[in-house]
């Protein structure tokens, strides 16, 4: 077989385009592939839920705990004996000195939704000291987490937080930061109206 300057012009000329063409068929494949399994992992994953049904699919999940560990309030107390029986509960780790919690707390979002948002809410303060938890005023349950234990113990980083947790402690969803919390809030409200 002989090629002539010709033929050679044109393969320079094709060897561009097929190789466009090829890549592109392999990157539909390779995200084909990708959505197949998402899919069906999604699909696995619906309906999963542990207490009665009530649970429901959230996207936020900033914690790789699957349970919350239940901690001491005060003398017998714990948190899990404030977990409502049969509905989805909300957590929230802030402080009385952060601003982005405060811009939440005073976001539109959480004010037209109060009722919803705070009817199963548990708050845990990371303020220094009683006093300043006191000066803040808050309108739902805090529980004081003078030493930190608490939010070490979950393994967050930084506040705001928000995790919510079926009646038994299984964690349904998470966010930190104000941004991603508001995200959060958004489809708690969704699924809880």
């Amino acid at each position: 077989m002989h090629f002539s300057k010709r033929d050679s012009k044109q393969m320079k000329i094709r060897m561009p385009s097929l190789l466009f063409i090829v890549f592109t068929v392999c990157i539909f494949i390779f995200f084909q592939s990708g959505c197949a399994v998402h899919n069906a992992a999604q699909k696995d994953d619906l309906g999963s839920g542990s207490s009665g049904g009530n649970n429901h699919r959230y996207e936020s999940q900033a914690l790789s705990i699957k349970q919350m560990p239940d901690f001491r309030l005060t003398g017998s107390d714990t948190y899990y004996s404030h977990l409502k029986k049969g509905e989805e509960n909300l957590l929230f780790f802030w402080a009385s000195w952060c601003s982005y919690c405060e811009n939440l707390v005073k976001s539109k979002r959480w004010v037209s939704n109060q009722k919803i948002i705070e009817k199963n809410l548990f708050s845990i303060s990371e303020d220094e000291s009683l006093e300043s938890l006191q000066k803040a005023k808050p309108k739902f349950p805090t529980h004081l987490d003078l030493e930190g234990d608490c939010f070490n113990k979950i393994g967050l980083e930084y506040i705001p937080a928000l995790i919510v947790l079926d009646d038994k402690g299984n964690l349904l969803a998470s966010a930190q930061g104000e941004e991603d919390c508001g995200h959060l809030l958004d489809e708690y409200v969704k699924n809880n109206q």
